[in-house]
């Protein structure tokens, strides 16, 4: 869930930076970090992952970004997305032969999901989360340099 909450903190600040450009001007960064917070607190927490995504994903297609590194950095973003909605309401298990995992039991077809909480699993989102935001704060370089 942390690696999540990274993740969208870094959406964050890559939609905040967008709407709120820092300006050279000394005297101007007060009143801009007033404005960011203001932005942050009555705007971006109040929209879910999904909303943010979508945003990233339009800011992206409106400044014709590289296609190749957005389409990464937006599977990156999904598949830590997907991990933390299973860790967030999948059943957790631990069996001797299977070891820790998380459990989607669906109701009406009695078929079972599991999802293996393996080391390699978790190094598998660890390099997601590395990419995702390595990619969102190139991305806002990029675009910063643009304008």
């Amino acid at each position: 869930l942390r690696i999540a909450l990274h993740v969208e903190s870094s959406l964050d600040y890559f939609i905040g930076t967008y709407f709120n450009k820092p300006r050279d001007n000394k005297s101007y960064f007060r009143y801009l970090s007033e404005k960011r917070a203001f932005f942050h607190d009555s705007i971006l927490r109040r929209l879910g992952f999904e909303t943010k995504k979508q945003i990233f994903k339009d800011i992206c297609k409106r400044e014709e970004g590289n296609v190749d590194k957005i389409k990464e950095v937006f599977d990156c973003i999904e598949f830590i997305q997907n991990a933390r909605n299973k860790i967030a309401h999948w059943d957790l298990r631990r069996t001797e032969k299977e070891g820790i995992f998380l459990q989607e039991k669906k109701r009406l077809t009695q078929e079972i999901n599991k999802l293996n909480l393996t080391d390699e699993f978790m190094g598998e989102i660890n390099n997601a989360r590395f990419k995702a935001n390595e990619g969102i704060m190139d991305l806002d370089l990029s675009f910063s340099l643009k304008n």
